[in-house]
């Protein structure tokens, strides 16, 4: 945990709104949720979905969609401030057809016995984001913060909390897998 609160601080002091959009612009474009298919691993995705149904509603599927496009744009951000977007963290050997039968009791079962580093990174990242401390920290990084708060409020006027909680979620996550991966958490400027 101490690695987490320190990862999440070194990235919000070093964090330059100017320096992120540019390499967004610049190296994503409108193209990111390419980069979200081809350079995230599918664990984050998984990860995202069961944040998803542990704090949203079934039938929200409009709530899930901004709640999904939100997580994707944080963890972007995030990869993109930790100079990170250009090469694929590609790890635990999942597909998307694996993500789909994750999401059930018996494919929980089968992700712990045939992919058990990919269930472990997936307990990992699940305990690091949920943690009180994590969320404390975050709510503290003003930087970060305002960042998130202004990409996410004029794309979701009406459900901007929520946008603003997957995005923190999963800017989060991109710095949780980047210690787990132990991967450089030093942003070049």
């Amino acid at each position: 945990m101490d690695a987490m609160l320190s990862g999440l601080r070194r990235v919000e002091d070093s964090f330059v709104v100017e320096t992120v959009v540019a390499r967004f612009e610049v190296d994503l474009g409108a193209d990111y949720p390419t980069f979200v298919r081809t350079r995230r691993d599918p664990v984050i995705g998984l990860l995202r979905q069961q944040l998803e149904d542990l704090l949203l509603r079934v039938d929200a599927e409009a709530d899930r969609r901004v709640a999904n496009d939100a997580f994707d744009q944080g963890y972007t951000v995030g990869r993109v401030a930790l100079d990170l977007h250009q090469q694929p963290l590609l790890y635990s050997g999942l597909t998307r057809a694996d993500l789909v039968s994750a999401r059930t009791p018996a494919g929980a079962a089968t992700l712990r016995r045939h992919f058990p580093a990919a269930h472990d990174q997936l307990e990992h990242l699940q305990g690091l984001l949920l943690a009180r401390e994590t969320g404390q920290a975050f709510l503290g990084c003003e930087h970060l913060n305002a960042f998130l708060r202004r990409v996410c409020a004029p794309e979701h006027a009406s459900t901007g909390a929520l946008a603003f909680q997957f995005a923190g979620f999963g800017l989060v996550t991109s710095i949780a897998e980047s210690l787990s991966l132990s991967l450089s958490l030093t942003p070049s400027s």
